[in-house]
């Protein structure tokens, strides 16, 4: 046996060769256990659907919404509760003291601010109102800039109102995420119609709005104690009720919240919580 041109003598020959029979198969181990690692190492899963927006990731927790809205189920004992107009920054104190009562309750609410109203806070100051209302899982619609009668819009001008007050209250959130899911038409024109008027609604898709309208208002009362009373006699399963803080002050929703439970054993909620399982 000959290496190099020099012989080997058998025992450097066999321990050579041990040595290299040893070396392979510490190598083919080697490759052994990377090969088995990457067949258990879990697979990535590659996400090939674009990532939804924060206000889009929100909106996509909540339960669907009918085009139009005139009550909830009847099959769930639930009233909503909504407040409409907003129009002053004093309204934002009212807001405040009807959040406290809220959410000491555990209740949750629909707010219609125009988008006059929303600019009118902005000015004086009070606006982050607004971030409290999301925060603590209230609900806002679109009440049009102006609170004008919608019929007698053209296409081009409805757009406006609703775009207007849409764009005032992105402007007010700033980087928190909310996207407005309703609108209420003023005085409820355009809303009587079942279904909604046609051509409002074809523009309310274009903003992904439901049309909200009400079945309790103020009609036939005197305001206050007197449309507590007509709201707590006339709720029933899916009721919606609408109040203005110029005929309903906010020390009498407490009461009220509390006699929907007790005597009606109604539960108050907003205009999307009529519609959750």
């Amino acid at each position: 046996m000959n290496c190099c041109g020099r012989p080997l003598s058998r025992r450097a020959f066999l321990t050579a060769a041990a040595a290299a029979a040893a070396e392979a198969t510490v190598l083919a181990s080697g490759a052994s256990r990377a090969f088995a690692s990457a067949k258990t190492q879990p697979r990535v899963p590659v996400n090939t659907v674009p990532p939804l927006a924060p206000r889009d990731q929100m909106t996509a927790l909540m339960p669907p919404l009918p085009k139009f809205i005139r009550s909830g189920p009847g099959s769930q004992p639930r009233v909503a509760i909504t407040v409409d107009d907003l129009f002053t920054a004093a309204n934002v104190d009212d807001m405040n003291g009807l959040m406290d009562v809220a959410k000491a309750r555990g209740i949750k609410v629909t707010f219609f601010p125009t988008g006059g109203a929303l600019q009118t806070h902005l000015d004086s100051g009070k606006a982050d109102v607004w971030k409290r209302v999301v925060a603590e899982g209230h609900e806002i619609g679109n009440h049009t800039w102006s609170h004008t009668n919608l019929t007698k819009l053209t296409d081009a001008q409805v757009r406006d109102e609703l775009g207007r007050t849409r764009d005032v209250l992105t402007k007010i959130l700033g980087d928190v995420p909310y996207k407005m899911r309703m609108m209420r038409p003023p005085g409820g024109a355009g809303g009587y119609v079942d279904g909604g008027d046609p051509r409002i609604q074809k523009i309310n898709a274009e903003f992904g709005y439901s049309m909200a309208m009400w079945t309790i208002d103020s009609n036939n009362t005197a305001g206050n104690q007197s449309l507590a009373d007509k709201v707590v006699s006339t709720s029933q399963n899916g009721s919606i009720a609408l109040f203005h803080f110029a005929t309903f002050a906010e020390q009498y929703f407490a009461p009220m919240l509390d006699r929907l439970r007790t005597e009606r054993k109604l539960e108050p909620t907003n205009i999307t919580g009529l519609f959750g399982s």
